[in-house]
């Protein structure tokens, strides 16, 4: 019983041999997810208005633009989760960046933070668990405590701070 391949609504490129190369499939999903309203993820993406840069619908342009896997476990990861897919915003990650990478959960607009009832929390996923950051009167509160966690644990430059308004 064999897999079928839905053609996608837009134009693609390529050339001959292509679709063997090890990153077509990254590459094919990454389409499916923002242009096939079919595809299971496309809600997450093109239904919120996530696209491909057209340069990247020529699957050479982007084996060029991104190169080669730096290892077998790396996955695709766009640094801004709001952002398109297009070179300045995307990048190879470990499961455990992709992961710390999320969208926001829950009623907070503020990565890592969450609601229980009444109570405000804040957490930390790490790559085998998740630390408990305390409660906190307010979101901001907490966006900022899991601000400090994070670099604290991944450094500074982690990709993944809330950006939490001055008072």
């Amino acid at each position: 019983m064999g897999t079928r391949r839905r053609k996608l609504e837009i134009e693609t490129t390529g050339f001959p041999g292509m679709s063997k190369h090890p990153l077509y499939l990254v590459w094919y999903n990454m389409l499916r997810r923002c242009y096939d309203k079919q595809n299971s993820y496309y809600r997450g993406y093109g239904g919120r208005g996530i696209r491909v840069c057209p340069q990247w619908f020529d699957f050479g342009t982007f084996l060029r633009d991104m190169g080669e896997k730096p290892g077998p476990d790396y996955e695709l990861d766009r640094k801004d989760n709001n952002g398109n897919y297009e070179p300045e915003n995307v990048r190879w990650a470990t499961p455990s960046q992709n992961r710390r990478n999320r969208r926001p959960y829950g009623k907070s607009k503020y990565r890592g933070v969450c609601y229980l009832g009444k109570y405000i929390y804040a957490r930390l996923y790490l790559s085998t668990e998740c630390k408990f950051l305390g409660y906190f009167p307010t979101e901001e509160e907490a966006a900022l405590a899991f601000n400090k966690a994070a670099i604290e644990y991944f450094g500074e430059d982690c990709g993944m701070l809330n950006e939490v308004p001055e008072k």
